[in-house]
Parts: structure tokens; C-alpha cells; sequence
């Protein structure tokens, strides 16, 4: 024990006088090299906890990789029918468009509606010959079933002008940017609709609420998807 002291003792002291040397002028040339060495042990500390962040990120960015592969493995292969997609120039309502196939094609109410292959636009509310009426995530009538991130957090996707997520526990931990994925049955099961942003909670409130941050402009569709073959 007195020897560890000792050993100690000599290190702190080392230590110590090459600190105080680094740091004065007079040790410039000769204390260059402790000078680094006590500069890069203060940079190292100062960025411990930026390391610690960036680590926990990756780690939670990997999960969610790892669980979003697992379920596009799972995903069956659907059949659809690609339709163009009407403009209604200058009125811009986003709650529902109107697109050019319809029974002729095999469409009916209710069948899902992807922007691209994976990511769910709406719905086919109603149907003509030619013409059918999807009502998209942006009608104020839109409710789903969502899960967020790597922990599957359960949610309500609420449809709006600017789509939100809502009924998230406060018990759940989410964070901004997380996926924002299909658990309804209506739809493609993990179906991805967006991410989260802008995560609020009030302190008298059990939830927590944020908006969808999605990863397409609406006025830029010009063709969508609509599955003839789900469930």
C-alpha cells in the first residue's frame, strides 16, 4: 500500500509541475510536447459527453434499422394498378384527389393508396367507371393507427392540413425524427408514412403529441399506386 502511495504521489506531482510548466511562458520550446499532451486531455474531456450522445444515437439508430429490415422481410408483395393523378389548379385541396381508374379497373372503396412503394397516401373512398376519389392522410377525417421508432411506440395518426401524431404515452420514449410506421389494418402492416417532429407535452397532460414530417410535396405527384389485392 505504501508503495502505491508513493508511485501516486510521484505521478501527481509529475503531473502537476508539467501542468503549471505547459501553461507558463518560460517553458516554451522545451514544454511544447506537455503542453499538447494537457491540451488534448482537456479536449478529450470537453467532448466525453458529445461521444456519449453520438454513441447512444447510433445505438438507437441501429435499432430501428434492424427492426425496419425485419419488417420490409416480412412485407408481402402486393398487386396494383399505377393511376394518374387529376389537378384541381388553383384549388389545392389536399384532403382528397381524384385520379384516372376505377371499377373498370378493379378498384372499390377502400383500398390503400401509396405515394411510392412503401409509404401510405390515402384511401379510394369512392369509385366511378373511369375516375376514382382517394381521401389522402391530409383529410381532416383521417384517423389511424401508428407506431413510432425503434420501440414501437403505439400512437394515432391524426390527418390535417399538417398531419399529426397523438396519444403517445408520456411513459414512451420518443424522440424527433424517429419513423412513424402503419399498424392499422385498413392498411399495409408497418407501411411507412413519415417522421416525427416538433414533440410537445403539456405538464398536465398523460400525452404526448407531435406533427408528421413527411418525405414528399403534395402539388409534386403526378401517379400513385392503389393495391388491388389487400388484404
Amino acid at each position: 500500500m505504501k508503495k502505491f502511495l508513493k508511485i501516486f504521489s510521484f505521478i501527481a506531482i509529475s503531473a502537476a509541475f508539467f501542468f503549471f510548466a505547459a501553461r507558463s511562458d518560460k517553458g516554451s520550446g522545451f514544454f511544447d510536447p506537455a503542453r499538447a499532451f494537457f491540451r488534448s486531455l482537456s479536449d478529450a474531456y470537453v467532448s466525453r459527453e458529445e461521444i456519449i450522445a453520438l454513441r447512444l444515437e447510433n445505438q438507437s439508430l441501429s435499432r430501428e434499422l434492424a427492426v425496419l429490415v425485419e419488417k420490409s422481410e416480412k412485407a408481402p408483395d402486393y398487386h396494383y394498378k399505377t393511376a394518374a393523378v387529376y389537378s384541381r389548379y388553383p384549388s389545392n385541396d389536399r384532403s382528397s384527389i381524384v385520379i384516372s381508374i376505377g371499377t373498370e379497373d378493379g378498384v372499390v372503396p377502400g383500398m390503400p393508396v401509396m405515394v411510392r412503394d412503401g409509404v401510405l397516401f390515402g384511401k379510394i373512398r369512392s369509385v366511378a367507371r373511369t375516375q376514382s376519389e382517394v381521401e389522402t392522410i391530409f383529410s381532416p377525417r383521417w384517423k389511424s393507427s401508428v407506431r413510432i421508432g425503434a420501440t414501437n411506440a403505439k400512437a394515432v395518426l391524426q390527418g390535417g392540413a399538417v398531419p399529426s401524431i397523438t396519444l403517445i404515452s408520456k411513459e414512451e420514449s420518443v424522440r424527433e425524427g424517429e419513423s412513424v410506421v402503419n399498424i392499422s389494418p385498413e392498411f399495409p402492416l408497418y407501411a411507412s408514412l413519415g417522421k416525427i417532429e416538433s414533440l410537445e407535452s403539456s405538464p398536465n397532460d398523460v400525452w404526448q403529441h407531435g406533427m408528421l414530417e413527411i418525405s414528399y410535396e403534395l402539388q409534386d405527384i403526378s401517379s400513385v399506386f392503389v393495391l388491388l389485392d389487400f388484404p
